[in-house]
């Protein structure tokens, strides 16, 4: 749920920068959308334990940040960002990330 609104954030915030267009936000959300994406139930469970807090305290992420690194570390997923907090968190935990060369 929360990452829906992060994308849909993150796109709104670079239109208004003159950085993309309402056209490619547009074709950007049809893409996402043709991905066989699942939100997973359990995160918002995980978020009240104390090791997501943990987690979020150790690797200096926020709550939001930890919860989809604790994701991938559940599901042994590479993390898809460009964050270098993230990307420096992820090596620390040993969670691959997707590359950012496109």
């Amino acid at each position: 749920m929360h990452w829906a609104l992060e994308v849909n954030n993150t796109l709104l915030l670079a239109e208004r920068h003159q950085r993309s267009t309402i056209a490619e936000s547009s074709l950007f959300l049809a893409i996402l959308d043709s991905l066989p994406i699942e939100a997973d139930p359990e995160t918002i469970s995980r978020a009240a334990t104390t090791a997501s807090m943990a987690l979020a305290r150790t690797q200096g992420l926020t709550l939001y940040d930890s919860a989809y690194l604790e994701l991938a570390m559940c599901r042994s997923l590479p993390l898809a960002t460009l964050d270098r907090p993230m990307r420096a968190a992820a090596k620390n935990t040993g969670v691959p990330c997707l590359s950012t060369e496109f």
